[in-house]
């Protein structure tokens, strides 16, 4: 956890394989209010002044690839989103333990994840209340690869645009946030930085992954951010609560805040998650472990050659578990 807290909100972070997780965390005492309000509050504004970027020759790249990719494993993509958004809430947590938020936006917003689906639309949404990003951060977290084996996959000479780099690249380095376009044609990100007294303004960050992304000012969003993905139309299965719930629940047990979802007519967002962390237990079976290292180092496929469980009431509490990789990262 301590390297994945130096990235930023929904950055494609490169998540360690040994973890130290939980230290003490019911300290924190975060709300359980639903997430209603942070979810309307979203309903904002972008203004029409705006940038375009371009991005950078290896994210062109692997965005190109990733794009035209027939990649069986699709709902891969929400295991992506998922960690990002759990990512984002624990660096708002730690910074806040640690008194390193100046000025929190929204204090009385509880820190958790949303998830929501329009088919009318075809747009899966996933929302955090978590750190956020201010325009600068908007700009360098996606427009260059962060991960260092994608990156340096992508760079070799083994590159080309075949369905079996696709899956080299997703299955084996896992592509973050970019793993969006694997199911969407055009992405939208609505982000504002926690820290009010460092960046009071939301943006918008949008591309449909063809070369560049434009960010513009957007008025009222409240803190964290929300990405909007417009499906394309063999990816409208991931308009279906049940293809959803399934997929969100597989991945989302391993993530230490509540992850909401609408259920039935009305609307009403529910919890998903169990928020019973691998790490917390004792014990943990063979495959609850594979699972959880896979999530962990954004792998499809590979086991752990050993694993421990680690836990510790003084000097201070702690629970955790170290997973040792098969083959060096």
């Amino acid at each position: 956890m301590l390297s994945k807290l130096s990235n930023t909100g929904l950055q494609m972070s490169h998540r360690s394989i040994v973890t130290l997780a939980n230290a003490d965390t019911q300290a924190l005492g975060f709300l359980n209010a639903p997430m209603t309000a942070f979810s309307a509050a979203f309903s904002s504004d972008a203004t029409a002044a705006g940038s375009t970027h371009e991005f950078k020759t290896e994210t062109r790249k692997l965005l190109d690839i990733v794009a035209k990719s027939l990649y069986t494993d699709k709902e891969v993509f929400i295991r992506e989103l998922v960690s990002n958004a759990s990512d984002a809430c624990e660096k708002l947590r730690f910074l806040q333990t640690a008194g390193k938020v100046k000025s929190l936006a929204d204090p009385e917003t509880p820190i958790e994840i949303s998830i929501t689906i329009d088919p009318k639309h075809r747009e899966f949404i996933i929302e955090d209340s978590g750190i956020g990003m201010t325009k600068n951060e908007l700009i360098e977290n996606l427009g260059t690869i962060a991960r260092s084996g994608s990156k340096e996959f992508i760079t070799s000479d083994k590159v080309n645009a075949s369905g079996d780099t696709a899956n080299q690249i997703i299955g084996q380095f896992g592509v973050g946030f970019y793993s969006s376009f694997v199911v969407a044609d055009k992405v939208e990100v609505f982000s504002r930085s926690a820290d009010a007294a460092e960046d009071g303004e939301g943006h918008v960050w949008e591309s449909d992954g063809q070369g560049s992304f434009t960010i513009k000012p957007v008025k009222g969003l409240p803190r964290g951010t929300k990405i909007v993905l417009h499906l394309k139309e063999d990816a409208a299965d991931f308009c279906k609560p049940e293809t959803v719930k399934k997929a969100a629940a597989k991945f989302s047990n391993f993530v230490d805040f509540p992850i909401r979802m609408a259920d039935g007519e009305k609307g009403d967002k529910v919890k998903i998650n169990k928020n019973d962390a691998l790490w917390t237990r004792t014990s943990a079976t063979e495959e609850e472990h594979t699972n959880f290292y896979r999530f962990l180092s954004g792998s499809s496929y590979g086991e752990p050659m050993y694993s421990l469980m680690y836990h510790t009431d003084a000097p201070l509490a702690i629970k955790s578990v170290f997973y040792i990789p098969e083959e060096a990262p």
